[in-house]
């Protein structure tokens, strides 16, 4: 780095602090980070001539929001990083990105009106509201409240307007808000945890496959022919009934005796499976009453997430049936 480059990194360094009074919620240090990473990687554009830089965060003039796609923290997986950033809250957005460090009584909004909420989301979608809803830290616990006039889907629950705000766990969740049709809005949040770093880029980091569930032969049989209209991506998919599904079983294994009762009792014993390994939404308790068909669609979803069941799978036990006929 030149003498002035440097020159202008100590600048701004100077303007962040300058900038940011007592009562504000821009992170000094998370500024600092990104201002030291981008220098690193050569993004800063600096003209020898004029001595000037480009604007890398807009930090001094809307100090509350800054890149999504930030750097939030330098050493992931040293034990004392991750101690002293336990429940920080990282929050990501299309339109902007957030972070701070657990309070009592701490607030953080987000909405379409970008000058006033701490997270922009949906910022051109007039379906979306000013201000979506909150998430406040209390008693140990971030948790997210409804502000708006729709309801907000969080995993498999609904925030709704004007209910009990419902608690984010440690780990990786997504808000998603309905906006214009066609138009569904995402917000990442990240509650850092004991085994959770704070996010960091890593581009060059080996990808992680999915967890797929081992099946037996007949089980995945028995799945692909439940899950064949969510592998021929049709519309608005929903399982086959257990009765439909032993009908086409029996006449693809003749032998093997299938009844829509063996066809239950194989789908519960693998959604005890895949619940007891910590799967959400398998059991009673979590889907309440009436139960009809949402664990059996939860379970499918998750065997079709995890890559357990592809399209490959329908397309063999076509042919399997081509060559029993």
């Amino acid at each position: 780095m030149t003498a002035n480059e440097d020159e202008v990194l100590r600048g701004l360094v100077q303007q962040a602090y300058e900038a940011t009074s007592a009562e504000s919620e821009f992170e000094v240090e998370a500024g600092l980070r990104e201002i030291m990473s981008r220098a690193g990687r050569g993004l800063i554009a600096f003209s020898a001539g004029s001595g000037k830089t480009s604007a890398l965060i807009g930090a001094t003039r809307r100090p509350r929001t800054f890149s999504p796609w930030m750097v939030y923290g330098s050493s992931p997986h040293t034990k004392d990083d991750s101690d002293s950033r336990l429940n920080t809250l990282v929050a990501r957005t299309l339109d902007g990105g957030y972070s701070c460090q657990p309070k009592e009584g701490r607030r953080v909004s987000f909405g379409r009106n970008h000058h006033d909420v701490h997270i922009p989301l949906g910022i051109d979608d007039r379906r979306v509201d000013r201000e979506c809803g909150e998430v406040i830290f209390h008693d140990g616990v971030w948790t997210v409240r409804n502000t708006s006039k729709v309801p907000i889907r969080l995993g498999f629950r609904l925030v709704l307007p004007g209910g009990e705000p419902l608690p984010l766990s440690q780990g990786y969740s997504t808000l998603l808000v309905e906006g214009s049709p066609g138009r569904v809005h995402a917000l990442e949040l990240c509650v850092v945890g004991r085994d959770h770093a704070i996010p960091v880029a890593r581009p060059n980091d080996d990808t992680l496959e999915p967890r797929s569930w081992p099946l037996t032969s007949v089980e995945r049989v028995l799945f692909v022919v439940l899950s064949q209209r969510y592998l021929l991506h049709e519309p608005q998919p929903q399982p086959l009934s257990s009765r439909a599904a032993a009908v086409l079983l029996a006449e693809l294994q003749p032998d093997a005796a299938w009844t829509a009762k063996r066809v239950e009792h194989m789908v519960s014993a693998v959604r005890a499976r895949l619940a007891n390994a910590g799967v959400p939404g398998l059991t009673r308790e979590e889907v309440g009453e009436p139960v009809g068909d949402s664990m059996k669609r939860n379970l499918i979803g998750e065997l079709l997430k995890s890559a357990t069941l592809t399209p490959a799978d329908l397309e063999q036990l076509r042919q399997e049936r081509q060559a029993v006929k």
